[in-house]
C-alpha cells in the first residue's frame, strides 16, 4: 500500500531539496508558462520568431539571476558581493545568449521547411537567411 511518503506518490520531477518551498517549485514552474507565454506574445506581434525564441530563452539565466542579486543583497563583503554578482551576470547572459542562438538556428530551419514556397529575389528575401542574420545579431549584442 503506498503512503503519502512514498516516492512515487511524491515525485513531481524535482529532486528531493528540502531547501526549495512548495512556493518556489510554483513559481519556477509558472516561470516557463510565463515566458512561453511572452515569447508567443512577441512573435504573434512582432511576426519575428527569432525575437519570440530569444525571450523564451530568458528563462536559462533566470536561476544565476537570481543568484547574482541574492549574493549582492546578502554577502557582508560588499566588494566581494558585487564582483560575484557581476560574475554571475555575465554567466547568466552568455547562458541566455547561446541557449537562444541554437533555438533561434532550429527555429529558422523549421520556419525555412514549414513556409509556402515563395518567389525570392535574392539572398536577403530568404527567410532562412534573415534568421541566421537575427541570431548572430542577438549573440553580438551580447556579449
Amino acid at each position: 500500500m503506498l503512503s503519502m511518503n512514498d516516492p512515487a506518490v511524491i515525485d513531481d520531477g524535482f529532486p528531493d531539496d528540502s531547501w526549495v518551498s512548495p512556493r518556489e517549485r510554483f513559481l519556477g514552474r509558472m516561470a516557463w508558462v510565463i515566458l512561453a507565454g511572452l515569447g508567443f506574445l512577441v512573435f504573434d506581434l512582432t511576426a519575428h520568431p527569432s525575437l519570440g525564441v530569444a525571450v523564451f530563452c530568458l528563462k536559462f539565466g533566470l536561476d544565476r539571476f537570481k543568484t547574482a542579486f541574492w549574493l549582492l543583497r546578502t554577502d557582508p563583503i560588499r566588494r566581494r558581493g558585487f564582483v560575484l554578482c557581476l560574475f554571475h551576470l555575465a554567466r547568466s547572459i552568455s547562458r541566455v545568449i547561446m541557449s537562444a542562438f541554437i533555438f533561434i538556428i532550429g527555429s529558422a530551419i523549421v520556419v525555412y521547411l514549414f513556409r509556402q514556397a515563395q518567389p525570392m529575389k535574392g539572398l536577403a528575401r530568404n527567410p532562412l537567411f534573415q534568421e541566421m542574420h537575427f541570431a548572430g545579431y542577438i549573440v553580438l549584442i551580447g556579449y
